[in-house]
């Protein structure tokens, strides 16, 4: 199983090294390639993360926190960008 380490790892890869990564199917490592390779290639990027004391950013499958107030603010900056999560 494919992890990158940050999100320039994430840029440089190639569509094999996206398509190994678990729960990610041929079209969406394809997607997320040529995103990096075209119109992402110079947009500004911003990450967004609530994570506990140890860094985790979730549990089972879910999230660490359900906060209305943070949804909301995720919510009203992401809507209509790109989200890329993982």
């Amino acid at each position: 199983m494919k992890h990158f380490a940050s999100l320039d790892d994430i840029k440089k890869a190639t569509e094999e090294e996206l398509a190994a990564v678990e729960g990610m199917n041929e079209g969406a490592a394809r997607a997320v390639w040529e995103f990096f390779k075209g119109e992402g290639r110079n947009m500004k990027i911003k990450q967004i993360a609530a994570v506990d004391q140890n860094l985790a950013i979730g549990k089972r499958g879910s999230l660490l926190f359900k906060i209305p107030e943070d949804l909301k603010l995720f919510k009203r900056l992401t809507t209509g960008h790109v989200v890329l999560m993982g």
